[in-house]
């Protein structure tokens, strides 16, 4: 890690990439649960939101057998 470090190109390009890819890693995300859950508000991932999200999201995971570990990230 480089304090600044995004005034490199490659760096600045780097990114630029992870972060238009979380976007669109987010739209699929969304969509996937939205498929399930007509009407679920959609989430960034950013933590406050994320929870909110884990909760109605949670027992259809459930009923899915989506284990946890499988799509909620733990430290």
């Amino acid at each position: 890690f480089s304090v600044g470090g995004d005034r490199f190109p490659p760096t600045a390009l780097a990114s630029m990439l992870a972060k238009y890819l979380r976007e669109r890693l987010m739209e699929s995300w969304n969509a996937f649960w939205q498929l399930h859950l007509p009407g679920i508000k959609p989430t960034a991932g950013y933590p406050l939101d994320a929870r909110r999200f884990r909760r109605e999201i949670e027992p259809l995971a459930r009923e899915l057998q989506l284990p946890l570990e499988l799509w909620w990230r733990c430290k």
